[in-house]
């Protein structure tokens, strides 16, 4: 067999590709889930910012340290602020003449959210947590309630990482297959 025989067999193979327009189709559907994800969370500032006036009162935060406090709108604005970038930088995930360039776009993006959405989330709940527990009086068993809180909050922000993990290895795994095309 020659060469040209066997390519010509493969190409006679029924083959199941992926087209650069269902490709494009199935990207523009999944950007769709995370505007629709991004915009549920900026949507969720008003409830936020809300909360916060009942927990100003309901916990008496005018007796809390400033800088805890400060900290706290610091860690909460840069959230927003990572979230509005991520969502302005997937309106434009075609950055590339083609698919491949819009997928390694895509990718970097979302490599990137790994790390920053729970490094983000994780300074958001430690600065909550020393502007909520600075004043108290502390004793063994609010050690272990602190613990426990701890192990949880490292419990989420392991899930978020491999969540941004995931969505960044099927864009990898599109990626591949579209090299092997």
């Amino acid at each position: 067999m020659t060469l040209d025989s066997l390519k010509a067999g493969w190409q006679q193979l029924p083959h199941q590709s992926a087209s650069e327009a269902r490709i494009f189709r199935q990207i523009e559907t999944k950007k769709k889930e995370v505007f629709a994800t991004v915009r549920r969370k900026l949507l969720m500032i008003p409830i936020i910012i809300a909360a916060g006036y009942v927990a100003w009162e309901a916990f008496d935060l005018a007796q809390r340290p400033v800088e805890g406090i400060l900290l706290v709108a610091f860690a909460a604005a840069l959230m927003v602020v990572n979230t509005l970038l991520f969502y302005s930088n997937s309106r434009i995930a075609k950055n590339g003449s083609n698919l491949l360039g819009s997928l390694h776009g895509m990718r970097r993006q979302f490599a990137l959210q790994s790390y920053l959405q729970p490094l983000i989330v994780g300074l958001l709940h430690t600065c909550w947590l020393y502007a909520m527990l600075s004043t108290i009086v502390w004793t063994t068993s609010k050690y272990w309630i602190l613990a426990g809180i701890s192990v949880t909050l490292i419990v989420m922000l392991y899930f978020s990482f491999t969540y941004w993990r995931k969505k960044e290895r099927v864009i990898t795994e599109m990626i591949y297959s579209l090299q092997a095309d």
